[in-house]
């Protein structure tokens, strides 16, 4: 592996082979990775974190984006699962934009199975709520809230006896939670045994309520386990781009194409693309160049191929954050106009200080102690 302080001295040489884009990441002592890993976390003080007018955005990953070349090389044409703002630093970058609503004409190398209103898209088996949670873990932390709710009801013993719900019904609706809880755990896992967390009918009612808190306890631990492995899943994987560049034909390659890149090459003359890919000839492309000093936010699922090459001191650099894309329901207004007997439809989007239906992410942050790179959601107490 080359060291971080060899890789610039080959790129001051001229190398134009080289190119730094998404970096490994450490993992802590529960299996988290991190939101960025050297070069980058040696810059954490020299950016913002949070970024101003997104703060209420959470942070998924952090990458600096860096090499050489004089001529423009490419990334390949693809999509990422996160919103992405990219920060021009040195060079110039040349994008071409294609919109989600496209996704099924870009030849994916996954199969497509569903784009969210937000843009972002889901592949066979790789199902995820719109801000990226996997599903069953969006049903765990559910389950777990619901449990939160019972207990500070119980607790806190907000209604006295003979109003509002009964203990009866909290009960209930504890088990009703335990047994979503644990059909997120055992999800796919057909060796289960169904009802193997029953008693046998002969525990006293003591016995059986330390039983029950016992029971929430290891399920709660459960929870924990399968946030951390999400967030690893989300994180580390889904934006991976592994790429090197080809000198002789001046793109650069993906040497494992995930499921998120295009078979089309954007390049080809007008005829081939359409021979090849018919489909892709229907979508509409924006072209835009940023230089040093400029930015794009491109949200999640709109494919994108970046051109990148060299300003006058012979290398490009970029700095970008991703953010788990924001999910909040977006909400249709309709304004009546008497004079011309029409109406006018408006989508709105997410709520500013609220951009996420739920909370998972919120308390991702927050177990990381990260509560301060964002700000909106009340992680300890929001619901769905």
């Amino acid at each position: 592996m080359m060291k971080f302080s060899e890789f610039l001295d080959s790129i001051e040489s001229g190398n134009e082979n080289l190119y730094l884009t998404t970096q490994e990441l450490e993992y802590d002592c529960e299996g988290r990775p991190a939101l960025h890993s050297p070069p980058t976390s040696q810059l954490l003080s020299d950016i913002p974190i949070p970024v101003p007018l997104l703060d209420t955005l959470i942070i998924s990953n952090i990458n600096i984006w860096f090499g050489s070349s004089t001529s423009f090389v490419t990334s390949g044409l693809h999509h990422d699962f996160h919103d992405n703002l990219y920060l021009v630093l040195r060079g110039e970058k040349r994008l071409r934009l294609y919109s989600p609503c496209y996704a099924s004409n870009m030849y994916t190398i996954g199969n497509i199975v569903k784009v969210h209103e937000n843009g972002r898209i889901n592949y066979e088996g790789q199902l995820t709520t719109a801000d990226g949670c996997d599903l069953q873990a969006e049903q765990a932390l559910l389950a777990s809230l619901r449990l939160e709710d019972i207990a500070r009801r119980q607790q806190q013993q907000m209604k006295p006896e003979g109003e509002g719900q009964s203990h009866e019904e909290d009960e209930e609706e504890m088990d009703q939670a335990l047994q979503a809880l644990l059909e997120a755990e055992t999800a796919g896992n057909d060796d289960e045994e169904d009802g193997e967390e029953e008693g046998d009918g002969s525990e006293s009612e003591e016995e059986e309520k330390e039983g029950e808190h016992a029971e929430v306890a290891a399920l709660r631990r459960v929870l924990t386990n399968t946030q951390d492995h999400q967030s690893h899943t989300t994180s580390s994987n889904n934006n991976n781009k592994r790429k090197h560049a080809d000198t002789d034909s001046n793109r650069l390659r993906v040497t494992a194409q995930p499921s998120n890149f295009s078979r089309v090459d954007p390049a080809l003359d007008p005829v081939h693309l359409q021979s090849r890919f018919p489909l892709f000839s229907q979508c509409v492309c924006a072209e835009v160049t940023l230089k040093a000093g400029q930015a794009l936010y491109l949200p999640a699922g709109w494919f994108h191929e970046v051109q990148s090459r060299n300003a006058t001191d012979g290398s490009h650099l970029a700095l970008n954050y991703w953010f788990h894309p924001p999910s909040h329901p977006i909400h249709t207004t309709t304004t009546a106009h008497n004079s011309t007997n029409s109406t006018d439809t408006t989508n709105h989007c997410s709520d500013y200080k609220q951009p996420y239906s739920s909370s998972f992410w919120a308390r991702d942050m927050a177990a990381r102690g990260l509560e301060s790179w964002h700000r909106g959601i009340d992680s300890g107490r929001s619901s769905y």
